[in-house]
């Protein structure tokens, strides 16, 4: 899903900042009652009966601006640039295994165990490195210990790093993350211990965009999870583009030794305010959804634009004031802070922190209490100095204004507090939102141009995903009634269309969904979520001609997936396709042996064909696999 984040007056903005949500884009989630407060007034959400309005179609916007020509392309004249910006997390932020500077342990400690049932174990063969998965039972023995090569680091190393599994040009996310602040190996973020997707976590577009450098994208493609062939990038790290724009015409136009009235390349430093930090709030702020708009790409933005003109992003109405500890939430706290509201957008990210290199360890307190002393020359710190020395300042204007806490949303590592407090805060728990109400807003809408249909689209879309989470048909019947007329009006919205088929069935309209999905086939032949929709729908309708022509279009898409093979062999068995049927339960056994369910249909299709030692032998997995521990079991930790 496509929806998982500045030239306006500085008034505008600060505006925003204290408060306002005159011009934002507000979802209400109250007693599962939707409301949106639009520009002049609030509005409710259309009556789920009421006809759906006739409107225009959205207007496909024109391409970007390409004419990318690479980093080394940029070093040839800007070397002294490209060998400082080397001293840089971003530029080592995606690398092959192979090319990648080991911060890793793999020596010791290389296993653990986060359940009594797996135990993860990292293995390093030459130029090669290995994430094991290994099923126990209940005595402790192996059931399973499945290898799978990672081919590509995430992260420079500083705080820690993932790993992607290139299978066949689809990208997924290994279960297993190393922790440099802890030294440890342990689960990625967001695995849980007890359910989690191994190794089939598709790394999508948003995640690939903020931590590696260019995708190689196929053509004319949708979504956010494509296949991107074997050589996936174009460029792996971050690289100059990122934050300066397309190199080409600016390399064209200065060999050309021609007078330069403008120059093509952006340099960020002038650019107004708000266009400036959306330059670093690209990749550093993450809303709780972001919707992209009609025709665009993540990879769509380009420095000087604003978030809002490619996706807006939608955060909580009180991000910026809660305790600091989500990871990627520095930038909310720092819009909200007083300094930054003072500093009439003087203040950004830029002012502490360099684009090109950080300070060395043994430099770093002192470069950042110059950075602060910058703003602070005329009126210094107010305690005394013999005070200004104890802990936890120990006289850094930092460690006390900006201590360094736990994040809750990555284990192992810790983020600096970017709400620059005049007096510091103990670490607290984040604030809990009451399940019955949640407030959203667009986080740039006062200087993103959004039509009141582009509003409703990102509503729709919203509701439409909360309703997925939630099982939710009364916020789907909310979502429908916003996104029906936008479908009808625009049949080539793939994002639209699939959440408006998966809010159809949740109301229980499998025709109108059916009908959804198959449009969306009309305009993507190949869109994996359309077929697979379609293909599990017939399946629980029990039309199993139909599921197993759009299953066996999906498995040649992308034939990595262990529940889809599971489902397709199902549905072969009844159509009587004997071999199929095996052949489809054991590849979905290949690729998660963890799974009990598979283990119990092998055996029994085993026993359907008389192989009493195969079905036996499975029949032993499955119960291994499930067998019960209770408070007595010394595996289990009490």
């Amino acid at each position: 899903m496509t929806a998982s984040k500045p030239q306006a007056q500085t008034h505008r903005w600060q505006r925003w900042l204290t408060g306002s949500l005159a011009t934002a884009f507000v979802i209400v989630v109250l007693v599962a009652v939707i409301r949106f407060r639009g520009a002049e007034s609030p509005r409710e959400t259309p009556a789920a009966d009421a006809p759906a309005p006739a409107k225009a179609a959205l207007k496909k916007p024109a391409p970007p601006s390409q004419g990318f020509v690479g980093s080394a392309a940029c070093a040839e004249c800007h070397a002294e640039i490209a060998d400082e910006y080397q001293s840089h997390p971003m530029a080592h932020s995606s690398l092959p295994v192979a090319a990648a500077s080991a911060v890793e342990d793999y020596e010791d400690a290389v296993e653990f165990s986060p359940t009594p049932q797996r135990r993860y174990r990292v293995e390093r063969r030459g130029d090669e490195v290995f994430h094991h998965e290994i099923g126990l039972d209940r005595q402790g023995q192996v059931i399973f210990d499945q290898a799978v090569p990672v081919q590509y680091t995430i992260g420079s190393g500083q705080r820690g790093r993932s790993y992607l599994i290139n299978r066949g040009g689809w990208l997924y996310m290994s279960p297993i993350s190393w922790y440099s602040q802890s030294r440890r190996w342990d689960l990625s973020p967001e695995y849980d211990p007890q359910d989690h997707y191994r190794f089939e976590r598709p790394a999508v577009e948003r995640c690939l965009y903020c931590h590696t450098g260019r995708l190689a994208f196929p053509e004319g493609r949708t979504g956010t999870f494509v296949r991107h062939g074997e050589e996936p990038f174009l460029e792996s790290v971050i690289g100059c583009e990122r934050c300066h724009g397309p190199g080409q015409a600016h390399i064209e136009l200065r060999q050309s030794q021609q007078p330069v009235e403008h120059d093509p390349i952006v340099n960020p430093t002038k650019l107004p305010p708000l266009r400036r930090e959306a330059v670093c709030i690209q990749c550093h702020l993450v809303g709780e959804y972001e919707i992209l708009r009609y025709g665009k790409t993540f990879a769509d933005f380009r420095p000087g634009d604003h978030i809002g003109d490619v996706w807006p992003a939608c955060i909580r109405a009180d991000s910026g004031d809660g305790p600091a500890t989500v990871s990627v939430s520095q930038v909310s706290q720092m819009l909200h802070s007083k300094c930054f509201r003072a500093s009439q957008g003087e203040l950004g990210c830029i002012s502490c922190h360099s684009p090109h290199a950080i300070p060395k360890q043994a430099d770093n307190r002192q470069f950042y209490q110059d950075r602060s002393l910058r703003c602070h020359e005329q009126q210094g710190c107010s305690l005394p100095l013999a005070e200004q020395q104890q802990a936890p300042a120990q006289g850094s204007c930092v460690a006390c204004h900006m201590p360094r806490f736990g994040t809750s949303d990555i284990p192992h590592t810790t983020q600096t507090d970017h709400r620059i407090l005049r007096r510091p805060q103990p670490e607290k728990k984040p604030r809990e939102q009451n399940s019955d109400q949640l407030v959203l807003q667009i986080f740039d809408a006062d200087w993103t141009e959004l039509s009141d249909r582009e509003r409703e689209r990102a509503q729709g879309l919203v509701l439409a995903l909360r309703a997925q989470l939630a099982n939710d048909p009364i916020q789907a019947k909310a979502a429908v009634q916003l996104l029906r007329p936008i479908a009808e009006a625009s049949p080539d919205d793939i994002d639209v269309l699939n959440n408006l088929g998966d809010s159809y069935l949740l109301q229980g309209d499998v025709a109108a969904a059916v009908q959804n999905w198959r449009t969306v086939l009309e305009a993507d032949p190949r869109n994996r979520e359309a077929l697979r929709y379609l293909a599990t729908t017939f399946q629980q309708m029990g039309q199993y001609q139909e599921s197993l022509d759009y299953f066996e279009q999906y498995v040649a898409i992308e034939p990595w997936k262990a529940e889809t093979h599971g489902r397709l062999s199902h549905v072969e068995e009844q159509l009587g396709l004997a071999e199929p049927a095996l052949e489809s339960a054991y590849r979905a056994y290949y690729l998660d042996p963890s799974a009990s369910g598979t283990c119990r249909w092998l055996g029994e299709l085993h026993r359907r064909r008389g192989e009493a030692e195969q079905a036996r032998e499975f029949a032993e997995l499955f119960n291994r696999l499930e067998a019960p521990r209770t408070s007595q079991d010394p595996t289990v930790p009490r």
